[in-house]
């Protein structure tokens, strides 16, 4: 009886996949994972470094484990400083397996963005 079959591998393979694998898979095939990696990073970013720190810094790109952190030029030594803690929280926030490197860029001004009236 046709319901008694076992599905042959052709029959799964067919089969559509949990929207989370597709997703990643997704993801993955696009290179956009360091892109989603830096939005996760921006969003918890006050959790990672502090919120006071956080005011005065932000995450500007996240590649081949490198994050490289823009800071007004009076608190880029203070991140510089905090280098290995932020890289074990970001990897800890991410759950990277591999290490994370950080790269601090000293700007005048306060780094954020800010568009018309926000």
């Amino acid at each position: 009886m046709w319901w008694s079959r076992v599905a042959s591998r052709k029959d799964r393979e067919r089969d559509p996949l949990p929207m989370g694998d597709l997703l990643r898979t997704l993801v993955a095939g696009r290179g956009w994972s360091e892109r989603m990696a830096l939005g996760e990073l921006r969003e918890g970013w006050a959790g990672i470094v502090g919120p006071s720190i956080a005011l005065h810094s932000e995450p500007s790109s996240f590649a081949r484990g490198v994050l490289t952190i823009v800071a007004e030029a009076t608190w880029a030594t203070e991140l510089t400083l905090l280098g290995p803690q932020i890289a074990a929280r970001t990897k800890e926030h991410l759950a990277l397996e591999r290490d994370v490197e950080v790269k601090v860029i000293a700007r005048g001004g306060n780094p954020r963005k800010h568009n018309g009236g926000s």
